[in-house]
This record gives C-alpha cells, structure tokens and sequence, in this order.
C-alpha cells in the first residue's frame, strides 16, 4: 500500500445534513433518525414482577 487510507476497506458511514442520510461512499445506506426505530423494542414486562 502506498500509506494512504483504503477508503473502500474502512467503509465509511456518512451522516449528511440537511437531508438527513446515511451514506457509504456516495451509496445511500438509510434514513437518519429513522434507521434505530426499528431497533427499538417495547418494554417487555417483566415475569414474576407485579406492575401497580
């Protein structure tokens, strides 16, 4: 290598503004604060726990 940064190995994920993407060297790779909604889960309860 010639010491210089092999962007494609690093993959890179770019927030940009004000379109609020996320892009991978100029590939959109998904919406910005929408992405993490589908990670997060509902509060499960809790078994054996009593919710008063």
């Amino acid at each position: 290598m010639d010491g210089k940064p092999d962007f494609a190995e690093i993959d890179p994920l770019f927030l940009t503004m004000p379109d609020n993407h996320y892009l991978t060297l100029g590939t959109k790779a998904g919406d910005a604060w929408i992405a993490g909604k589908n990670l997060i889960q509902k509060e499960q309860p809790v078994p054996g726990k009593d919710s008063k």
